[in-house]
């Protein structure tokens, strides 16, 4: 016999991968958030990291040739009161564990900071190299809200 079988709601969506819908996808990302239970600083904290996997989705994940010209995003919150917000390109491979391990204070330019941002703001970020592309997974606890006593 079958257990009972635990759902947690979950939505996807796609953008073209284009700059001029990065914004648009951060609104969307903190609306489905707060959605699933997130307060304000957490939503803030997932939108900006969420800001800077699409920066680098944008410039770097589109391959030359390649008909696929999107991001898809995936958020859900799981049953332990986590969110994961997954953002897919369809770029080429990188060295993501050399990037991003800490600020380097002899590098002088204001970019390449987005993966160590990312992992600041984060719980958990991780990459994976897929046959289509990129996948950056995103995870960070949602706090339980206290009970304010009357």
């Amino acid at each position: 016999m079958l257990g009972e079988v635990k759902t947690t709601p979950s939505w996807r969506g796609e953008i073209p991968n284009r700059p001029e819908f990065v914004s648009t996808a951060r609104h969307w990302i903190v609306a489905m958030s707060r959605h699933l239970g997130a307060d304000a600083q957490t939503s803030a904290d997932v939108e900006f990291a969420v800001g800077e996997a699409l920066a680098n989705a944008v410039e770097h994940g589109r391959r030359v040739g390649r008909g696929s010209r999107k991001i898809i995003l995936r958020i859900r919150r799981t049953d332990d009161g986590h969110l994961v917000v997954e953002v897919v390109d369809s770029g080429a491979a990188f060295d993501f564990g050399r990037h991003g391990t800490r600020p380097d204070e002899e590098y002088h330019t204001p970019r390449g900071f987005g993966i160590f941002l990312m992992r600041e703001l984060m719980d958990e970020v991780h990459y994976e190299h897929r046959r289509a592309g990129n996948v950056v997974r995103l995870i960070k606890r949602i706090p339980i809200a206290e009970e304010h006593a009357s």
